[in-house]
């Protein structure tokens, strides 16, 4: 029979037992919670690796900038890639949109953009990781040193504004570059001796890569007195567009262009026009002939027949002025056929610019069509256009007969 004494040491041994039990039960959730987290500080600690390898990567090999951020998006756990898979494919895009002939930002301007984007983006995957890693006792660790930027602009589409369109058709001036959100972005128009200040509310930012200024029926009020739009960032101009008004139309050709570098030497008889990186001639045989732009210019027949005349060309196509005054088009392909979209009265040296196509007629009148299925035309040149025409960024060139090169506004 047991004690008094034994039976109380029982009881404590029996409490402390349960006791025991629960204080074990109750760390379990902790534990699981802490491991939780320790996997996805591991995660994230991958994904700061295979970033820097994408950092360094650009920062040595910066042709390869678009294969680079496809490998990291590639490679980032799939845990941690929806945080951040949006942020490098839009990197990508603009990347390719913004290289071009016409663009002011070239293959080693875009690396080094995409290198600092990416950083920005490991610092707040360094940020999360820290935050969890403190609630575990895990070290931090540091944060990069984000290089300083600016506003940087690489197009400008339209290049320039043209009044003689109605305003449906030149609703918005597209700014696209890099860090338009670093510094405070400010439009002025020049009217005259003022400067007036367009930024709000007629200038918008869609994202870091892009702005863009209403110029539409309800956007930036013109008038004929308008020249210029001037874009500022902390001050600084980085840009200006030129604003064509209705008289500009009558200015006369001005400002000789000398022309003093080869890169033809020989076989260049005919018309040419050039766009999107490509020169193309019709030879007096009647092909068509295409060299990629370069020092030294070789060519590719991708017209068989028939391309007796003047050509030009723009926006994937190419048009040709044949002597019965016919004006065609082909869709510029390896081999080129063309369809009439021009009747009659088409005799002369052609240019083809913003949606319209131009011509010098033999007896020196300038004519200006829009470009449809069928094109007609109005006379916005009155004399003096006897040569080859070309036009371009809201100009038209004029190769006189006797070997000089006039420039004048559209």
């Amino acid at each position: 029979m047991r004690t008094t004494r034994q039976i109380y040491f029982a009881k404590i041994a029996f409490y402390l037992t349960v006791l025991s039990l629960l204080s074990a039960y109750s760390c379990i959730p902790t534990i699981n919670t802490n491991n939780k987290m320790k996997v996805e500080v591991e995660h994230l600690e991958e994904a700061i690796k295979t970033l820097n390898t994408g950092i360094n990567t650009l920062r040595t090999e910066s042709g390869s900038w678009q294969e680079t951020l496809k490998d990291v998006q590639k490679k980032i756990a799939d845990d941690v890639q929806s945080t951040i898979e949006t942020e490098i494919t839009q990197l990508i895009d603009h990347g390719v949109s913004v290289i071009g002939q016409e663009s002011r930002c070239n293959v080693d301007f875009v690396a080094k953009r995409s290198r600092i984007e990416l950083i920005r983006i490991k610092n707040e995957l360094i940020t999360k990781r820290n935050g969890l890693a403190q609630k575990i006792g895990i070290p931090p660790i540091p944060l990069d040193t984000v290089p300083p930027v600016k506003p940087a602009i690489c197009i400008v589409s339209p290049s320039s504004l043209d009044l003689t369109l109605p305003p449906d058709r030149r609703k918005t001036i597209d700014i696209s570059g890099y860090d338009f959100d670093s510094a405070p972005i400010v439009v002025l128009l020049k009217n005259g001796d003022q400067e007036i200040d367009v930024t709000h509310p007629y200038l918008g930012q869609t994202s870091p890569f892009l702005i863009s200024l209403n110029v539409g029926a309800n956007g930036v009020r013109l008038s004929s007195n308008s020249q210029q739009f001037i874009v500022r960032a902390d001050g600084k101009q980085i840009s200006s567009i030129n604003i064509i008004s209705p008289s500009a139309q009558q200015d006369q050709l001005t400002n000789p262009v000398r022309a003093d570098q080869e890169v033809g030497n020989g076989g260049w008889n005919g018309s040419i026009a050039a766009t999107d990186g490509y020169v193309y001639l019709a030879t007096p045989d009647g092909k068509l002939r295409r060299g990629k732009i370069s020092s030294s210019v070789g060519t590719e027949v991708i017209g068989d027949a028939g391309w007796n005349g003047s050509i030009a060309a723009a926006d994937g196509y190419v048009y040709l002025a044949t002597p019965d005054g016919k004006l065609r088009r082909g869709k510029i392909s390896s081999s080129v056929g063309t369809e009439v979209i021009g009747d009659a009265g088409w005799n002369g040296s052609i240019a083809v610019a913003d949606g319209y196509v131009y011509v010098a007629t033999p007896d020196g009148k300038l004519r200006r069509g829009k470009i449809s299925s069928s094109v007609g035309t109005e006379v916005i040149g009155d004399a003096g256009w006897n040569g080859s025409i070309a036009a371009t960024d809201g100009f038209i060139f004029l190769a006189t007969p006797d070997g000089r090169l006039l420039r004048g506004r559209l």
